[in-house]
């Protein structure tokens, strides 16, 4: 409904969800490329021309790394003026998704650029989650009715502090392996 760019903040989201079963998380193998969706946000008091210029960016590099891309522009009210760009990669059997913010100064080709480079980095390492998503999905694997198995892109200090609290817990326990960046959750049973 509104954006909350820096420094006034102030967004407001409105959402509707649905239960669901919670299922184990197998993903291993990354597998081919599907297609990158790019959002692109920008305070409605900007002049337009900048989600043209981030739009022209976004299909020039796309088409040089072979990525078919979905493009969504919108300009929204927010109390401050702000831009965001966002890349969500999505693969047959994985995910990464990678955000930059613009800043009075930089323009919006670098935006794009900073965003673009952050999914080249990932898609270079094969892992099936980026290394936010690794630590977000710690909890949902947590409640789902059997073992998960995800490889990440890169082992944080965060996604090691949460593997460290779920056994204190009593909730599970989740084994990292460094090297490879798998992460294996194990939910306790519960009755």
């Amino acid at each position: 409904e509104r954006v909350g760019f820096h420094p006034r903040g102030g967004g407001k989201i409105s959402a509707a969800f649905r239960p669901a079963p919670l299922r184990p998380i197998r993903r291993i193998e990354r597998g081919e490329r599907k297609i990158v969706t790019a959002t692109v946000t920008i305070s409605d008091n900007l002049p337009p021309h900048i989600l043209e210029r981030a739009q022209s960016e976004l299909e020039s590099r796309a088409e040089k790394a072979g990525w078919p891309l979905r493009t969504v522009l919108l300009a929204l009210p927010s109390y401050s003026p702000g831009m965001a760009v966002h890349l969500d990669a999505v693969y047959e059997g994985g995910a990464g998704g990678f955000t930059m913010l613009g800043r009075k100064g930089l323009s919006t080709e670098r935006v794009v650029a900073d965003a673009w480079s952050e999914l080249h980095r990932f898609d270079e390492t094969g892992a099936t989650v980026d290394e936010h998503l690794a630590d977000q999905l710690l909890l949902p694997a947590l409640f789902a009715d059997g073992p998960s198995e995800y490889r990440t892109s890169r082992v944080t200090e965060h996604l090691r502090t949460m593997a460290w609290l779920v056994p204190q817990f009593g909730v599970g326990e989740v084994e990292i392996d460094e090297t490879t960046g798998l992460v294996r959750v194990q939910p306790s049973n519960r009755s």
